[in-house]
């Protein structure tokens, strides 16, 4: 089957299968993450909460939170919940534990009570000294974990709205994005107040966390649009890691310039524009050539599905399309004539109608086999006309491929629908009832004859190709043992009759007709004589195509014959061993026509042939008296 020619190579079901796998990878480091802070605390290793000295620590309810949040991440993707029940009624509480834990510290902010949940698991001093309230989370960190917490909360929730779901997993990950960004150009602003601020690894974390959500459902919501084949989704597949990334890393190389003071301020601004610039008129033009190269390759689709189009339109076979639920999905010109139905009045609905009630259950049949990947070749059957006469129809039924990835889920060489070819064969069936008739009056005329009727091939070695049942009733064999066997003609000739019978056979080849007889072993064990007549057919180039020809049992005829001689002889042998004189006489001309030697030395004649037409008296030398005549 073709395949027209994608945009992207990549198969979009496997890119959503990596991606789930990534989802389930965050929710592991996530959680690790979290324990390895708590073993931080426990244990009087600061960097494990802080990573460096002049870095926020992430504290101990953080960690919590991201070992909570990755054990509800990674239960969406825990096949064990369908074995352990109690895994699904915690994956709700888990969620709304952490927007608990979220609001009670927003609260004790906004307040300025401290509700004792800070430092409830573990006592956290700040190990470097830093300005902080012991064990308390970052406003931003517990506003990130909010959304986070929503974000699951409408995860399990029994009809999910994966968009809102995406939606607040970005916020998130924007929250943490600028905390990251503040660590990466010293800038305490974007990750901290006057209070706390959020730790550097909570800021990876809560990147993973939310990419984690992002991932889990790509098929569905916004992260549809990153998998779809669409020019929309190619672009974004492109520009949306290089937007991500490329700002920042420009941004620190010119920063990188300032701070080693190879040039001020004004220059590290001018530099981080520019460059930024320059790297996004790339990108555009990039995006425009791979735009123009998918329009191309979407034109040149365009044309041949227009081509195909018009071909089907032009078939004088009807060709109908189906999905996979039977539903018509396309019915071309030659369908509406044959069947009277127009597209308009077909399509969208079931194939039903055409078919009679007493075949469904086998034509069903044959869709089902045909949907596991089966072809179905010249199957015929009948229809209905739109009128209610019927037709004789042959179909070719063919399961229908999916040519690339679709957005609602098909993948590449999945069965996505049924193909149906149907040619009106009404008229042919009527000729071969015609002929069928024909050829049994032909085959009873052809068992009664005397005559054996067959033909044969000279340029396949002389491969019988029909014989009439009736060399049977002639020859004691039946037709199988001729068809079967090559030689077994030529083995019951008479040994006497096969070498001339062999040479005149073949000057039919050169004369294009040849007779002869021969003997032929019957059945009986008997030899019975045969006359035998062929004749060569040509084709229009005058090559060899068939010889044609008959056969007879002229044993009685050759009886007759012999009896005949034996009369003939015996006539003869009486005419002419006879003492007197013996003419044979015309009884209308009185003329003689035969006479026997004895006559020729009576009446003293030269030969046989002096004495014959002549009459009679003459051979008197002298006339009867009347008392002779007495």
């Amino acid at each position: 089957m073709n395949r027209f020619p994608s945009p992207e190579n990549s198969d979009r079901s496997s890119i959503a299968a990596q991606l789930v796998f990534f989802s389930q990878g965050t929710a592991i480091a996530v959680i690790a993450i979290g324990i390895a802070t708590i073993c931080g605390w426990l244990f009087d290793l600061p960097l494990l909460a802080a990573i460096h000295p002049r870095f926020a620590t992430m504290k101990a309810n953080t960690a919590l939170c991201f070992i909570l949040s990755g054990m509800a991440l990674g239960l969406e993707h825990c096949y064990c919940k369908r074995h352990w029940r109690w895994l699904q009624s915690v994956e709700r509480p888990i969620a709304w534990l952490i927007c608990f834990i979220a609001l009670l510290t927003l609260g004790q902010y906004l307040t300025g009570v401290n509700f004792g949940i800070d430092e409830l698991l573990i006592p956290q001093p700040e190990p470097f000294e830093q300005l902080s309230t012991p064990g308390r989370m970052a406003p931003n960190t517990a506003v990130a974990f909010l959304v986070v917490g929503f974000a699951l909360v409408a995860m399990k929730s029994h009809r999910p709205n994966y968009q809102v779901v995406q939606v607040l997993a970005s916020i998130a990950g924007l929250i943490s994005f600028a905390g990251l960004m503040g660590y990466v150009y010293s800038s305490v602003y974007f990750y901290t107040t006057n209070i706390t601020g959020m730790a550097f690894h909570a800021a990876i974390a809560f990147l993973l966390l939310s990419s984690g959500i992002l991932c889990a459902y790509p098929d569905r919501g916004m992260a549809r649009l990153a998998l779809g084949q669409g020019a929309g989704s190619i672009a974004i597949r492109q520009l949306l890691p290089l937007a991500i990334c490329l700002p920042p890393l420009v941004s620190g190389i010119a920063q990188f310039g300032y701070r080693h003071q190879l040039y001020s301020v004004e220059v590290e601004a001018a530099i981080a524009a520019t460059l930024n610039v320059v790297i996004f008129v790339a990108l555009i033009i990039r995006n425009a050539l791979v735009l123009n190269r998918i329009d191309t390759c979407r034109q040149q689709i365009e044309a041949r599905l227009a081509q195909l189009a018009a071909i089907v339109e032009s078939s004088q076979d009807a060709i109908i399309s189906q999905s996979t639920d039977g539903t018509i999905l396309s019915w071309n010109a030659a369908a509406e004539r044959m069947f009277g139905y127009r597209a308009q009045d077909t399509i969208g609905k079931s194939f039903c109608p055409i078919v009679p009630p007493e075949i469904k259950p086998d034509f069903h049949a044959i869709l089902q086999r045909v949907l596991q990947g089966e072809r179905v070749e010249e199957y015929e059957m009948q229809c209905y006309h739109q009128d209610g006469h019927r037709i004789e129809v042959a179909a070719t039924i063919s399961p229908i491929y999916a040519a690339r990835t679709h957005a609602q889920g098909n993948r590449v060489g999945q069965i996505i629908g049924v193909s149906t070819i149907q040619r009106d064969i009404t008229a042919r069936k009527h000729l071969e009832l015609q002929l069928q008739s024909l050829s049994q009056r032909l085959e009873f005329l052809l068992s009664t004859s005397p005559a054996v009727i067959f033909s044969f091939q000279p340029q396949f070695g002389d491969r019988l190709t029909y014989l009439s049942s009736n060399v049977t009733q002639v020859l004691g064999y039946s037709p199988h043992c001729f068809k079967n066997d090559p030689q077994f003609w030529q083995e019951r000739v008479h040994p006497e009759d096969i070498d001339s019978v062999s040479e005149i056979f073949h000057q039919a080849l050169d004369s294009g007709y040849s007779s002869y007889e021969y003997r032929f072993l019957h059945a009986d064990g008997t030899y019975r004589w045969l006359h035998e007549a062929v004749r060569l057919v040509r084709d229009d180039l005058e090559q060899p195509l068939e010889i044609v020809g008959y056969l007879v049992d002229i044993g009685d005829r050759k009886q007759t014959e012999l009896e005949l001689l034996r009369s003939r002889d015996l006539r003869e042998a009486v005419f002419n061993g006879s003492t007197d004189a013996l003419f044979l006489v015309d009884p209308i001309s009185l003329l003689t026509m035969d006479c026997n030697e004895r006559a020729v030395e009576l009446f003293e004649a030269e030969n046989r042939e002096a004495l014959i037409q002549i009459e009679g008296h003459r051979l008197q030398k002298q006339p009867f008296t009347p008392e002779e005549l007495e």
